[in-house]
C-alpha cells in the first residue's frame, strides 16, 4: 500500500441537499468568506454547503504522491467548475503532497499571499482493514503520513498564519468514533485519528485566547464508494445505506448516516455562530459507538483465506482508482 488513498467523491449522495429549505440554517458572518478544504475530491459536498451557506470563496488542497499531482489537479478542476457552475462564488484548487511539510508551507503562503483564509477542514485521510500481523511498514507509514503527519502539516501551517496575522480562525478534523474505542483490523488509522483528537484539544487550549477555535466530528457509517470498497469490500454502499436487515440494522437508528446530516454539523461547526464551541470531537454515529460499535463483530470470525480475498478486493480497487487518476 504505497500510494495515497483518494475515497470517491460525495457529489451524487449530497446532490439534493443543497435544494434544502432556509428554514434552521446557522447564521453566518458574510466577511469571513475564505474556507480551506482538504480534500475537495473528498469534500465537494461539504464545498457546495459552505458555499451556499454563505462561505462564497473555497480553496482546496488535494493530497497526492508527486506522479499524480498533475492527474488529481484535473479532477479537482473539473469539481471546482461544478461547484462554481451549482452555486457560483469561487472555488480554487492546489495539488501537493500533504506528507512534505516544505511543499505543505509552501502551498499554504502562495494561498496567503492572495488572501487569508478563515476556516480549515482536515478530511483527507487513508484506511484499509487488514489484520495488523498482515501488514507491512510501507502500509503503517503510507496511512500514518497522511492522517497523522499530513493533518499535523497543514493545521500548523495555517494556524502559524493566523498567528502572524493576529486573524481568528475555525479548524475541523474529520476522525472517526474509533478516537473513544480504538479499533481493530484498522490500526493505522485509529493510532493516527486519536493522535488528532489530542492535538484539537491541545491546541483549543493553546490557541484559544487567539481566536482560533479547533472541533472535530467523529462520524460513524456514512457509505461512500471509495471508502467503502477498502472498508467493507464487496459490500455495495447504496445497499448498506438501504438495506434494514444488515449489520447496520444493530445501530440504534436502525440505519446508516446521510451525508447531508454530516454537513450540516460540519456547517454549524464552522459558522460564527458557536464560537464557544472548541477543542470537542463530536459524534455523529446514531449511537452506535455506544453500544461497542459493529466493525469488529463484522471482522472477528474471519478465516484466512477470507483475508486473502479481502485484500484482493482491496488491490482490485486501488488498481481501478489508479487507472481512472491515469486517464
Amino acid at each position: 500500500m504505497n500510494g495515497t488513498f483518494h475515497p470517491h467523491r460525495w457529489h451524487q449522495a449530497f446532490s439534493r441537499f443543497v435544494q434544502r429549505q432556509q428554514r434552521g440554517r446557522p447564521n453566518l458572518n458574510k466577511e469571513r468568506t475564505e474556507t480551506l478544504i482538504k480534500n475537495l475530491e473528498v469534500d465537494e459536498t461539504l464545498g457546495q454547503l459552505l458555499v451556499s451557506e454563505g462561505f462564497p470563496s473555497i480553496e482546496d488542497i488535494s493530497q497526492s504522491s508527486p506522479e499524480d499531482i498533475s492527474k488529481i489537479d484535473a479532477i479537482d478542476e473539473e469539481t471546482a467548475k461544478e461547484l462554481m457552475a451549482e452555486q457560483g462564488g469561487s472555488v480554487k484548487c492546489y495539488g501537493l503532497d500533504i506528507r512534505g511539510p516544505q511543499d505543505v508551507d509552501n502551498v499554504i503562503n502562495e494561498i496567503f499571499e492572495e488572501g487569508p483564509l478563515d476556516g480549515l477542514v482536515n478530511n483527507a485521510a487513508g484506511n484499509f482493514i487488514s489484520r495488523t500481523e498482515d501488514l507491512s511498514h510501507r502500509g503503517f507509514d503510507a496511512i500514518a503520513g497522511i492522517v497523522f503527519h499530513g493533518t499535523f502539516y497543514v493545521t500548523q501551517a495555517v494556524g502559524k498564519k493566523w498567528l502572524e496575522l493576529d486573524r481568528p480562525g475555525s479548524i475541523i478534523s474529520i476522525l472517526a468514533t474509533w478516537v473513544w474505542t480504538g479499533s481493530a483490523y484498522t490500526v493505522p488509522s485509529a493510532m493516527s485519528k486519536s493522535g488528532v483528537d489530542s492535538m484539537t484539544k491541545s491546541l483549543a487550549v493553546e490557541w484559544g485566547k487567539t481566536g482560533i477555535r479547533i472541533n472535530a466530528i467523529a462520524p460513524g457509517p456514512f457509505p461512500t464508494e471509495g471508502a467503502w470498497a477498502r472498508l467493507s469490500p464487496n459490500q455495495d454502499p447504496n445497499e448498506a445505506a438501504s438495506d434494514s436487515s444488515g449489520a447496520y440494522s444493530q445501530n440504534p437508528m436502525g440505519r446508516v448516516g446521510q451525508m447531508e446530516e454530516l454537513g450540516n454539523l460540519a456547517t454549524f461547526l464552522m459558522s460564527d455562530g458557536c464560537n464557544y464551541l472548541n477543542g470537542q470531537t463530536i459524534a455523529i454515529d446514531g449511537a452506535e459507538y455506544l453500544t461497542g460499535g459493529t466493525f469488529y463483530r463484522q471482522l472477528a470470525s474471519l478465516k484466512d483465506e477470507d483475508w486473502e480475498a479481502l485484500r484482493e478486493s482491496i488491490k482490485t480497487t486501488n488498481e481501478k482508482d489508479k487507472a481512472k487518476r491515469s486517464v
